[in-house]
């Protein structure tokens, strides 16, 4: 899992996928210090990083 790796202050991106909304992930991304975004996704064929 890549919460080791982050740093206090770090905005975690994700998508809507049922899976990232678990209360654990949530709660481990703010227990590092960090602020969970969810960036709601328009098409599939899409990508804001490519």
């Amino acid at each position: 899992m890549f919460i080791p790796k982050l740093k206090k202050m770090q905005i975690v991106v994700m998508d809507n996928a049922s899976i990232h909304k678990r209360k654990e992930i949530r709660e481990a991304i703010e227990k590092a210090g960090c602020h969970l975004v969810f960036h709601f996704v328009i098409c599939d064929s899409a990508s804001v990083f490519s």
